[in-house]
């Protein structure tokens, strides 16, 4: 399942673009998206792009809303948000 980079995908299976630049920086736009520190996960059978989820999300189980749609995409569980992004991206925020 290809998605266009700078994509959020929401807990609710909401799915919608994103400016990177909408909070200053690449960096800070991902972090107020997701809602803290990010890690990258790799998204199965795509070189060119990541995933971005949050850091702690499985530490803060109970708190964060499970999303399925990430999940599945991902094939690990995944709470809260999560932003695909060109994987080149990475080392330019």
């Amino acid at each position: 399942m290809q998605i266009p980079n700078n994509t959020l995908i929401k807990a609710d299976g909401t799915i919608t673009a994103f400016d990177p630049h909408e909070h200053g920086t690449r960096l800070k736009t991902w972090q107020t998206l997701i809602g803290g520190y990010i890690e990258p996960v790799a998204i199965p059978n795509s070189s060119s792009q990541t995933a971005l989820v949050d850091e702690e999300g499985l530490i803060r189980r109970g708190h964060v809303e499970l999303n399925l749609t990430a999940s599945a995409l991902l094939g690990t569980p995944i709470l809260g948000p999560a932003l695909i992004v060109e994987t080149a991206e990475l080392d330019r925020s």
